[in-house]
Formats: C-alpha cells, sequence, structure tokens
C-alpha cells in the first residue's frame, strides 16, 4: 500500500492465514466491510501482525456507535451499504469521523461518500467519451455500459432505502398516535373515576357532619386510599401522555425533515441519471460512428487490393527466353522492321491512395 513497500498481504484468521491479496484487492475488501479496523494483517505468514486500522491507505477513519452497547471497530465509510442492507448497522445510528470528530448520521455519512463517489465515476466517463479508442470500440461501450448500469443501480438501491427509511418513519408515528390515543382514553377513564370519588367523599364528609353521625365509617380509610392511588395514576397517565406527546413531535420534525432530505436527493439522483444517459447516448452516437467508419475503411480496402490483383494479373513479369543453339550460317535475310511495342505500364511504387468520400 502506499505507506509500506509489501506488494502481497496476509489476513489472520482463526485457522491460519488468509491470503495473499495484493493492495488494492486489500481496499476492495475493506470498501465491502470484510476488513474493520480489529483485524491483523502481515506481509509474511508468520508474522509479525499489524492492526488493519493502523494502514492510512485502508482508510478505516470510521466508527459507528449503536443506541446500545459499545461502538463497532473502526470501518470504511462504503461499508455501511452492505452493513445497511444486512440490517448489522441502522440508518439512524450517530457514526463518528475520528481524525475530525465529527459525529454524523450513519445515512448522511453514507450519502456523501455515494455523491463523492459519483461524481468521480461522471468525471472517469467524462474523460473516457472524448478519447475514445478506435481499436477496440465495442470493448470500450461495454466498459462505460457496465459502469452506467452499476451507478444506475446504486441510485436505484439508495431511493428505495430514503423510501424505507420514510415508511418506517410513518409507521412509527402512526404507533405513537395510537398510545397517545389510548393515554388519552385512560386518562378519561381516570377522570371519571375521580370525580366520582370525589362525590361520594364530599357525600360522605357531610353524613360525617349530621348530628346522628356515629364517627368515621369503616370503609372512609379505603376509600381514601383508593383515591390517592387513582390519583398518582392520574399523574403518571399525564406524564407518560405529555411525554409520548413530545417523542410525536419530534418524530413528525425528524419525517419532515427527512421528506426535505429525500426529495433533494431524489432531485439529484434523477439529474444525475440524466445526466450519465444523455452521456451514454453520445458515447454510442461516436461508437456507431466509429464503426461505419471501420467498415468504410475495410471495404475501401478489399477493393484496393482487388484492383492490385488484377493489375498483377493483366501485366505478369517477362519470362526468360531459352538460348538458342549454334545453326549453320545461311544468308542472312533481310530483318523485318521490328514492330514498336508499346512500353509495359509501370508498376506502383507504392501503396495507391485512393480517395475516400
Amino acid at each position: 500500500m502506499n505507506n509500506t513497500p509489501h506488494s502481497e498481504w496476509y489476513v489472520k484468521a482463526e485457522d491460519g492465514a488468509l491470503g495473499p491479496f495484493s493492495p488494492q484487492e486489500l481496499i476492495q475488501q475493506a470498501c465491502m466491510g470484510q476488513i474493520v479496523g480489529t483485524d491483523e494483517l502481515s506481509a509474511k505468514t508468520e508474522g509479525p501482525w499489524l492492526t488493519a486500522e493502523s494502514l492510512e491507505a485502508l482508510e478505516l477513519d470510521w466508527q459507528v456507535k449503536p443506541e446500545e452497547g459499545d461502538p463497532l471497530p473502526r470501518c470504511h465509510v462504503l461499508a455501511l451499504r452492505n452493513w445497511v442492507e444486512e440490517e448489522k448497522v441502522q440508518p439512524y445510528w450517530d457514526i463518528t469521523h475520528l481524525p475530525s470528530g465529527e459525529v454524523y448520521d450513519v445515512v448522511d455519512a453514507l450519502c456523501s461518500a455515494l455523491l463523492a463517489q459519483n461524481h468521480l465515476l461522471e468525471e472517469r466517463l467524462s474523460t473516457s467519451a472524448h478519447p475514445v479508442s478506435s481499436d477496440h470500440p465495442s470493448a470500450r461501450g461495454q466498459d462505460l455500459q457496465i459502469e452506467l448500469d452499476h451507478s444506475k443501480k446504486e441510485a436505484t438501491k439508495w431511493q428505495r432505502l430514503y423510501e424505507d427509511e420514510i415508511k418506517r418513519n410513518e409507521s412509527r408515528e402512526q404507533e405513537l398516535l395510537q398510545d397517545n390515543e389510548t393515554l388519552r382514553a385512560w386518562q378519561r377513564k381516570a377522570a371519571e373515576r375521580i370525580k366520582a370519588l370525589q362525590r361520594r367523599q364530599a357525600t360522605l364528609d357531610e353524613s360525617r357532619q349530621l348530628p346522628n353521625a356515629s364517627g368515621p365509617l369503616s370503609g372512609d380509610k379505603d376509600l381514601a386510599s383508593a383515591y390517592e392511588e387513582l390519583k398518582l395514576q392520574m399523574t403518571h397517565l399525564l406524564d407518560s401522555l405529555q411525554l409520548k406527546s413530545r417523542q410525536l413531535d419530534e418524530a413528525r420534525e425528524q419525517n419532515r425533515e427527512l421528506t426535505l432530505q429525500i426529495r433533494s436527493a431524489r432531485k439529484e439522483a434523477e439529474e444525475k441519471v440524466d445526466r450519465v444517459s444523455e452521456l451514454h447516448e453520445d458515447t454510442l452516437d461516436q461508437l456507431n460512428k466509429l464503426e461505419q467508419a471501420h467498415v468504410h475503411l475495410s471495404r475501401s480496402f478489399r477493393e484496393l487490393n482487388d484492383r492490385l490483383i488484377q493489375l498483377r494479373n493483366q501485366n505478369p513479369s517477362p519470362a526468360r527466353t531459352p538460348v538458342q543453339t549454334s545453326a549453320p550460317k545461311a544468308e542472312a535475310a533481310p530483318k523485318p522492321a521490328a514492330a514498336q511495342t508499346p512500353p509495359p505500364p509501370e508498376k506502383p511504387g507504392g501503396p495507391v491512395k485512393i480517395k475516400m468520400t
């Protein structure tokens, strides 16, 4: 990796060592959440072993804090994708960026990382769309298509995650509303019982004040204790109702904020998909033009080759004449005037250039 000269690494396991892995493979495993800060790495199978969080190239700078329990081991920010999908981590948990000490929600940190990754992908696509190689146009188009499909899948997946989070908040809000209604019903019943007991207490007080009243009744103490118990229950129910009301207000406010965030994120995702689609169409147009030019060039080359073969067949090379043996000298007959033969056509000295239209 960047801060170490080793090209092969091993990961310590219970039954030995796994590997060897290249530095790029280790970084990929860290992005998938397969390597965390407590894992031990070494350039040799027998050690010495180093903790993964000590290697800066792995970028294990984040730590998730559950609502209950100890913090999770340090991880890469992109590892949260698989952890959220596997429900090992909840989107509303806190996550700390250890170098800066800043605390975020898991979903906010992951969205920021994915947006940065999408920006890098767009830059790569924009730089690779112009200098397209004419040697392998189809292979380059397949690579671009794979990257575009991956980007669309990521956008769809996290859009679905936002929608699920909204549904979860709505269901939680419904549960709080039901609890609130239940508490209000208990409050009404308790108030009615308190009023009935108060009326009964007033009747008993009046009966005590009569001249022929014979001391306190035997059931007064029981009624007083029941009244106090109901009063305590009423107070407890009122406190619970206020707490539930505050939780309901907080849930509504959180739902409103998440709705705004989701709308903005959805708008950005749609704009990115539109830009990627336009870039994909432009790239396909360039690839089609390159393929047409390649077909036209191949056709021109075949025509040129056919013409060259025809020229060679029309102008064969002169054969050698056999040597004549000596014959008895005879009177020399007058030689007829040699017919002037036209000179043979000159062979082309180089490749014939054909003007392509």
